[in-house]
């Protein structure tokens, strides 16, 4: 410990201060601490939130709302209006006294839901928590007045699935670290009616037979139908219980919220849960991966939700099928209903569709790897018989051999096999033209004996402008491409006009 010339412990601070040739005013400061100190404990006590601490424009002062959505009755009730924004509010919103509305937090999305006003119906489109005062922001301006009552009703079915989640989120957080490891660490969290999503810290990718065992262990536990339940007690009791998960560092008030489920889940958590486990229904897990450095991401679903997020993606398979089967008509068709109607039986639909995608894939592959063959060795065969004839009608200018022809009667796919056959037999120019759906494919060859009269490259980007198009390449060989065929009378003119002019 350092000490000033007076006796008195020297701040370290102080010390760095002083050996730069400043001073600390240690009173001042430690009077503006207290002070801030005081304000905020008077902050902490207050019942009455202001526009002025929560800047809200319009809304006058409101108490604390009190949230009774815990349990499932309450999910519709009557109560009064405490205070409202003001007409013309880019987001409109009213706070009362009780409500059944979850306000997003603690990686929980909001309620939603209606609110009834004599005969108006708004729609609640979000709700929000500063303060203890829930916002609930509504699709337009309230009409009432303060007090007014009003009727406040949540979606109860999104409600379901988003308490499935949130009570499958506590039991897959078990499932991960007994199959994982107790060193595993939650980084983050989204609890919403269509997925859960839960981040975590681990050093490795989590291997295929790991998350089957965690699904597992999950599904296991949600069949059990174990209840599920909460009590409110002194943090002081809590803090430190190693059978307690606690997460993020969070600081807590001093009462806190033991989410149980079974003998096996206890965790502090402020969310909204189902009553026994197999509410939480079928779990899958749709997704894993790494989103940082050490960090995993698990996304899954359960229940309706997952029955909701297969028909979603269902028409995608659907185009991927139509697409494959534009290459192959012959496929077997995919399966378009579950043998039951359950989240079982649509995740089984699932995996045996994509199953089916997979062969038909293959099946595609190795049919047009059979087509290509087939195809090669007919352009093969056919270029050698139209090589010869195009040899024997080919045309000279000065001393260069040159053939130009527009092959009106193959894909582009042949040029390059007519090409090959010309150039075994043929010592010179030839420009080839093929005219296909619309669309003009150009191919100039130059062999090496001219080349350096005439290249090939030069050709093929003089001659494709007038086809609406470009292309390039070698000396020895160049290809082209343009979309008027109308043009290809004046290409191939070009083109002999430019051998014409070699010396």
């Amino acid at each position: 410990m350092l000490y000033d010339t007076y006796g008195f412990p020297l701040d370290l601070t102080e010390l760095k201060a002083r050996e730069r040739g400043l001073t600390v005013d240690v009173a001042e400061f430690n009077r503006l601490m207290e002070a801030q100190k005081a304000r905020g404990k008077a902050a902490q006590k207050k019942e009455i939130i202001t526009v002025e601490d929560f800047n809200a424009a319009g809304i006058d002062a409101v108490p604390r709302t009190e949230f009774v959505g815990y349990e499932c009755e309450n999910l519709k009730l009557s109560t009064k209006v405490e205070g409202f924004t003001k007409p013309g509010d880019k987001n409109p919103s009213i706070a009362v006294t009780q409500t059944p509305f979850y306000a997003a937090m603690g990686g929980q999305v909001s309620d939603l839901g209606t609110i009834k006003f004599e005969n108006e119906t708004y729609v609640v489109k979000d709700v929000s928590t500063l303060l203890g005062v829930y916002f609930h922001h509504l699709d337009r301006a309230f009409a009432g007045v303060r007090y007014s009552p009003v009727a406040l009703y949540v979606d109860e079915a999104r409600r379901a699935r988003i308490e499935a989640h949130h009570s499958g989120t506590h039991v897959m957080n078990w499932a991960l670290r007994k199959v994982l490891g107790n060193t595993i660490t939650q980084k983050g969290s989204y609890v919403g009616p269509d997925r859960l999503r839960f981040d975590f810290s681990h050093g490795a990718a989590v291997t295929p037979d790991e998350l089957k065992e965690i699904e597992r262990l999950v599904n296991e536990k949600v069949e059990a139908d174990v209840p599920v339940s909460w009590t409110e007690r002194p943090y002081t009791e809590v803090k430190g219980d190693p059978s307690i998960l606690q997460f993020f560092g969070d600081k807590y008030g001093d009462t806190v919220r033991v989410v149980s489920i079974g003998d096996f889940s206890k965790e502090l958590c402020g969310g909204t849960h189902v009553r026994h486990s197999a509410q939480v229904g079928f779990y899958k897990i749709i997704s894993e991966g790494a989103i940082a450095a050490g960090i995993r991401r698990i996304e899954a679903a359960s229940g309706d939700a997952l029955v909701a997020h297969v028909k979603e993606h269902l028409p995608k398979q659907n185009e991927q099928f139509a697409a494959l089967r534009q290459r192959k008509p012959d496929l077997a068709p995919l399966p378009d209903s579950p043998e039951a109607d359950t989240p079982q039986g649509w995740w089984k639909l699932w995996e045996t569709r994509e199953s089916v995608l997979h062969r038909a894939q293959a099946d595609v592959a190795q049919h047009e790897k059979e087509e290509a063959k087939r195809m090669e060795s007919h352009y093969q065969k056919e270029a050698v018989a139209e090589a010869e004839e195009l040899i024997s009608e080919s045309g000279k200018s000065g001393e260069v051999p040159y053939i130009v022809h527009l092959v009106d009667y193959q894909p582009a796919a042949y040029l390059p096999f007519l090409a090959d056959a010309i150039k075994k037999h043929f010592n010179g120019i030839v420009l080839l033209a093929a005219i296909e759906e619309g669309k003009v494919s150009l191919l100039c060859a130059v062999a090496p004996d001219y080349t350096k009269k005439i290249q090939a490259g030069k050709i093929i980007q003089a001659i494709a402008p007038l086809i609406g198009g470009k292309g390039g390449g070698r000396p020895e060989l160049a290809q082209g491409g343009g979309t008027n065929p109308g043009g290809v009378t004046a290409a191939l003119e070009k083109a002999e006009e430019l051998i014409g002019a070699v010396v």
